[in-house]
């Protein structure tokens, strides 16, 4: 009697622990998910930074005339010399809609359209927000949207608020978990801020 005890004893010790191991295995695969997720979106965020950065602080640069054609919190339109070959680029940075984005498994990420020259770059970072906003001289912030040439040429500097999500959820028993990372930066061009070259 004492032996049968003693397995089933050791049997429900062997249940508690298997359960207790995979549970920690699936804690453990869901957290390297999660930073798996988490180090692809910071990554997209960073090369959104970079190229906005790159672009946004070129505007005007070695050109003539107007600089900004128009301006509001999810498009922009601008003319530069990007890669200093004094050609004058015109660049346009619009949002698509989340109808646009069917290439993810995340429901609120929506695409960034670049034109730059007619030729039409449709870039995926996961993105969830975002947001412009122009600044005067004065540090005010300048009404939307922004059309004519008057209103353009008041513009001195570009704040750019961005979130971007993964394109994948980490699924817990409680929760989906997206990995998110926000970005927020006011950029001064030199050629908006009378600096030239």
């Amino acid at each position: 009697m004492n032996v049968l005890l003693d397995y089933i004893a050791s049997m429900i010790i062997f249940g508690i622990l298997t359960l207790t191991i995979a549970r920690i295995q699936t804690n453990i695969n869901t957290t390297l998910y999660l930073n798996t997720q988490s180090i692809i979106t910071q990554g997209n965020a960073t090369s959104l930074a970079r190229q906005i950065e790159w672009d946004f602080l070129k505007i005007g640069h070695r050109t003539v005339g107007q600089k900004i054609f128009y301006a509001d919190s999810t498009r922009l339109v601008f003319k530069g010399d990007l890669e200093n070959r004094y050609v004058q680029d015109s660049i346009t940075y619009a949002i698509g809609t989340t109808d646009n984005a069917t290439h993810t498994f995340n429901p609120r990420d929506f695409p960034l359209y670049r034109y730059e020259g007619g030729s039409l770059n449709t870039q995926h970072f996961g993105l969830i927000e975002f947001k412009l906003s122009y600044i005067d001289s004065s540090y005010s912030r300048i009404p939307m949207p922004i059309t004519t040439t008057a209103q353009a040429s008041l513009i001195r500097a570009i704040n750019l608020y961005f979130k971007v999500e993964s394109a994948e959820p980490t699924m817990t028993p409680s929760d989906t978990l997206w990995a998110s990372i926000s970005w927020q930066k006011l950029m001064f061009p030199r050629n908006l801020n009378n600096l030239y070259y």
